[in-house]
């Protein structure tokens, strides 16, 4: 009865090792399959940020000019309203 425990446990042990050496290696697998979609994602982030940057400075830079054209008309209309004001007295 003794060598029959010893046997099982030995064999037990045994398939619990290759069983767990196959599922880890397929973990193992299965992760450097994701790295290649990984990397595209990745890449496709980069790119949709370049654009995203690119739109940034497009909008900084039209928001400066429509500041400077607004302050531009502030300051004629202040002088149209001194010249209109100066006219009534």
């Amino acid at each position: 009865m003794n060598r029959i425990a010893v046997g099982t446990g030995v064999v037990g042990l045994i398939i619990g090792l290759l069983v767990g050496y196959l599922w880890w290696g397929q973990a193992v697998k299965r992760l450097a399959a994701d790295v290649p979609r990984l990397e595209s994602q990745v890449a496709e982030f980069k790119r949709q940020s370049e654009d995203l940057q690119l739109r940034l400075t497009t909008a900084e830079t039209r928001l400066t000019g429509l500041t400077d054209e607004l302050r531009s008309e502030r300051a004629l209309r202040q002088r149209y309203e001194t010249l209109v004001g100066s006219g009534r007295k």
